[in-house]
């Protein structure tokens, strides 16, 4: 998953990191995962469940991120849903999660 390589990273040049998805239990692996990998005590990785189709919950994750770590200086957005289908085979409720994902939720995040 490029998101947790990106992560990584970061923690590597001593980045504080919160990743945001809509499964809470993976997301909880994941932020161990690279709170271990980074080998450092100081560092902080944090994970936040949202909902990408929900403004209110991704104001929520934002807040709770600057309080836990700060204002943000570096936003990596990576969140994206994929049909392999044409999109005038796709069913509405189909079409507008993968909108939300694809532009509410970078929109809302970006903004706050």
């Amino acid at each position: 998953m490029l998101a947790l390589v990106v992560a990584r990273r970061f923690t590597r040049e001593e980045a504080d990191v919160a990743l945001l998805a809509n499964d809470p239990l993976r997301l909880g692996n994941h932020a161990r995962d690279v709170a271990d990998l980074s080998g450092r005590r100081d560092i902080q990785v944090i994970g936040e469940a949202v909902d990408p189709n929900d403004t209110v919950s991704l104001q929520h994750a934002m807040v709770y991120i600057i309080s836990a770590l700060g204002t943000p200086t570096v936003h990596v957005y990576n969140a994206a849903r994929w049909h392999q289908m044409p999109l005038l085979q796709t069913t509405p409720a189909e079409f507008t999660a993968e909108s939300g994902v694809n532009v509410v939720c970078a929109r809302c995040t970006a903004c706050s």
